[in-house]
């Protein structure tokens, strides 16, 4: 597995996520706590770019139909609502992240 270098590790504070493309994957990285995870960036049910959402805790909420997504492990821990229906997305795709000398990784 090849690991590409995306961001500095101070590009993206505690708290907060930043979506970035790594070669043909787009990659959303979470800062949680001071841990970097990356999911991909695209809810799985209505591919909408999650970065264009917010960061809860560990939880990432897709801006679209509000499906929820825990950033560390992927899985959907809230389903899509669509009016009065409610869906359940797959879990997001994880990737292996890892930070060496101050910048963020992404195994890919």
């Amino acid at each position: 597995m090849d690991f590409l270098k995306v961001a500095e590790a101070s590009d993206i504070p505690p708290g907060k996520m930043k979506a970035f493309k790594t070669g043909k994957e787009n990659v959303l990285i979470a800062n949680i706590e001071g841990t970097f995870h990356a999911i991909a960036n695209k809810c799985p049910h209505a591919h909408f770019p999650l970065n264009m959402g917010r960061l809860d805790g560990c939880v990432v909420t897709c801006p679209l139909h509000h499906a929820r997504f825990n950033a560390e492990t992927g899985a959907n821990v809230e389903d899509a609502k669509i009016l009065f229906l409610r869906l359940k997305p797959k879990d997001a795709r994880c990737y292996p992240v890892k930070v060496e000398n101050g910048e963020v990784m992404v195994g890919v």
